[in-house]
């Protein structure tokens, strides 16, 4: 899949236009050549965490455990942010990860959202699609999650409960460095033809490359 798709959200392409007008104007007419130069200038950085995702938290009260297993997602993706290929943005990714746990435990209630009956357990499906952008200088944060997890409840025993759930789904992240940005387009806004040669002989940046 290519990283094209990421720009032409509204969002996204209004922030570039108000701020980097020369730079957006290239993302329209140059998709493709535009983002893999910001990449090649340091100027956009994209990962894709590809990982099984698996938490598990038991506990010996209802209430309890269902917020202590909100707390256990969140830890879970804080470490996920050690890897060294995403370490640098762990603190401006806090806000995404927020948002990830949150929606994980959501639609985890939403399908289970009473404990199931001694020594009964109960799972399904869920299918995940989450997205935002915003700014954590000198950045801007882009992200998703989509795909499906496996989530489950049981409760062995009646003052036992476990909830957990598990899956694989694409976490994907795009930082755009706003520093590194304003000096870009001051350079594309003194010559423009030579800004459109660089975005044009430059090939295709796809998400499979960062896997």
């Amino acid at each position: 899949m290519s990283l094209s798709l990421v720009s032409f959200e509204p969002s996204i392409y209004n922030n570039l236009k108000d701020s980097y007008p020369t730079i957006a104007e290239l993302v329209q007419t140059h998709n493709e050549g535009t983002l893999a130069f910001l990449k090649a200038n340091d100027a956009l950085f994209p990962y894709v965490l590809k990982k099984s995702l698996e938490v598990k938290e038991p506990g010996d009260d209802n209430y309890k455990t269902w917020t202590e297993y909100l707390s256990a997602i969140e830890v879970y993706l804080e470490d996920l942010c050690n890897q060294d290929s995403v370490r640098r943005f762990k603190e401006h990714l806090r806000p995404a990860r927020k948002e990830l746990a949150n929606e994980i435990h959501q639609k985890h209630y939403e399908r289970f959202p009473l404990w199931p009956q001694v020594g009964q357990i109960q799972n399904s499906h869920v299918e995940l699609g989450v997205a935002n952008n915003y700014s954590s200088t000198p950045y801007i944060i882009i992200w998703a999650c989509v795909g499906w997890i496996n989530v489950q409840d049981s409760r062995p025993y009646k003052d036992k409960y476990i909830a957990e759930f598990n899956g694989k789904p694409d976490l994907k992240i795009l930082a755009l460095d706003n520093s590194k940005l304003r000096r870009l387009e001051e350079l594309f806004k003194s010559d423009k033809n030579k800004a459109l040669e660089q975005v044009s002989n430059r090939g295709k940046l796809t998400w499979e490359e960062l896997k």
